[in-house]
């Protein structure tokens, strides 16, 4: 059963699918802020989320701007010889009509590149990132967390994690963590998404 952001920002305890019940609220919340205080402060906890920095700022092929790059480079050939043939003739609409329509697909194919760009520096500004830069961040996260009451748990809990699986059963909980690494970005791209670290750590309640 997984707790989604609603429930989990709530502690809302549900009966699972099957029937069996889940533990008592003060049972299951005490177990998962016990964990996640236990997670920010392992040292296993930073290496692992400093490997998955490494995984997602790795090169990669230059395949996702090749495209729209070749289509820019065929509408300014293509923009080109129209405005020749255009200045050649009497009637030139038909071709400023088709100058008009390449220019606009040319503008959308620029965009995509930015953007594209864009997202790439971002994740490449990752690679900047050290397992101490890690430690401090999750340092930080596990002060404020000490000190929260139960409401700034909730949005804690849901600004750190992306869902809480448990099984009833056999009263295991596995938290699937993304933690923002906004504060560790030295300039983050207006409008585009920071990347965040996931990790997925299992514990068996108490």
């Amino acid at each position: 059963m997984s707790i989604n952001d609603r429930d989990r920002a709530r502690f809302v305890v549900q009966e699972s699918v099957s029937g069996d019940p889940l533990p008592e609220p003060t049972r299951l919340e005490k177990g998962i802020v016990d964990r996640v205080m236990q997670d920010l402060t392992s040292k296993h906890f930073v290496a692992a989320l400093a490997k998955e920095a490494r995984r997602i700022s790795a090169p990669t092929p230059d395949t996702e701007v090749a495209s729209p790059r070749a289509e820019v480079k065929n509408l300014t050939a293509t923009i080109t010889r129209f405005t020749d043939l255009a200045g050649q003739c009497e009637t030139p609409r038909p071709f400023l009509e088709r100058i008009a329509e390449a220019e606009k697909r040319r503008t959308q194919a620029l965009e995509v590149i930015e953007e594209r760009m864009s997202e790439a520096g971002a994740v490449e500004a990752l690679r900047s990132i050290t397992e101490r830069d890690i430690e401090k961040l999750l340092a930080g996260l596990a002060s404020h967390l000490a000190e929260a009451d139960r409401e700034e748990l909730k949005d804690m809990l849901s600004g750190v994690t992306e869902r809480i699986v448990l099984d009833p059963l056999a009263l295991t909980c596995q938290i699937h963590y993304r933690i923002p690494t906004g504060d560790l970005m030295a300039s983050p791209r207006q409008g585009h998404e920071i990347p965040a670290l996931r990790t997925v750590r299992a514990f068996k309640l108490a």
